[in-house]
């Protein structure tokens, strides 16, 4: 990525307006990238990749991460689905979908559903894992069971390798399991 170069001396500066002319003394960005400046007024640049979450700063630097919202690349009407991080699956299914998260997640890792298909869905936790719904636990290797048709839901995790929360749903009431 190119950053433009302009300032008021000359428009057609070749070289970045410095930091002490209210510049970044940066030319060229590569990737998604931030800039920062410390309180003793010196700039620097952190880069991400496409599709990183800015999660932190600090000491002027920050950090990125790969966790994205999930992408809504898969459709599917198996029957059976293993999740994988970091996807969305619109379940098209006539009978029940089942789609079980993943045994290995980290802390923040994101999974989505949304229904479609005539047949619901159901959300499994994976054996001696749990979802955490609106301040209820499923039961160790329980489940979240769509509604209606078009219910939605969106999980991350919040404990690594052992609980997901519902961060967000769209239903008429799932049915905790």
């Amino acid at each position: 990525m190119t950053v433009g170069i302009f300032n008021s001396l000359n428009a057609n500066a070749t070289t970045p307006l410095p930091a002490n002319q209210g510049g970044t003394g940066q030319s060229n960005l590569s990737g998604p990238a931030v800039v920062t400046v410390n309180n003793s007024g010196v700039f620097g640049t952190s880069s991400g990749t496409t599709n990183s979450l800015l999660t932190g700063a600090s000491s002027g630097s920050v950090s990125f991460s790969s966790q994205a919202f999930p992408v809504f690349s898969a459709s599917s009407a198996s029957s059976s689905i293993t999740g994988a991080i970091s996807t969305g699956y619109v379940l098209t299914g006539g009978s029940l979908q089942t789609l079980t998260l993943p045994t290995t997640f980290a802390v923040g890792n994101m999974i989505a559903i949304q229904g479609q298909g005539a047949g619901l869905w159901k959300l499994g936790a994976g054996a001696s894992r749990t979802i955490v719904y609106l301040g209820s636990t499923t039961s160790s290797g329980g489940s979240l069971s769509a509604a209606s048709r078009y219910d939605n839901i969106l999980v991350v995790g919040i404990v690594a390798n052992s609980t997901w929360a519902v961060f967000s749903s769209s239903s008429s009431g799932l049915v905790v399991a």
